[in-house]
């Protein structure tokens, strides 16, 4: 699954109210403006986000060549990609 599929994902089973970590509403507005239920969505998106992507990055680990080159990756790319930790986008 590309990159993008993974955010398209994410972004479709995520309320469009839950900013990601970082953002111009994310933890720094939740922690400023003593929004809890700001900063609990921010936090539950974040866990989804970190989710999606282990779980995607694992089967990416399992793809064999012909089903990479169909998603348009090479085993280089893919293997950077897999070998990621999941907090790092």
């Amino acid at each position: 699954m590309s990159t993008q599929n993974c955010t398209n994902t994410i972004s479709s089973s995520v309320p469009s109210t839950v900013s990601l970590a970082g953002s111009k509403n994310g933890f720094a507005s939740a922690l400023g403006t003593g929004s809890r239920d700001g900063l609990i969505k921010t936090v539950i998106y974040t866990l989804l986000v970190w989710q999606e992507r282990s779980r995607s990055r694992s089967k990416m680990r399992t793809m064999d060549l012909h089903r990479l080159n169909d998603i348009g990756l090479t085993y280089e790319q893919a293997k950077s990609e897999f070998e990621k930790p999941f907090w790092k986008a």
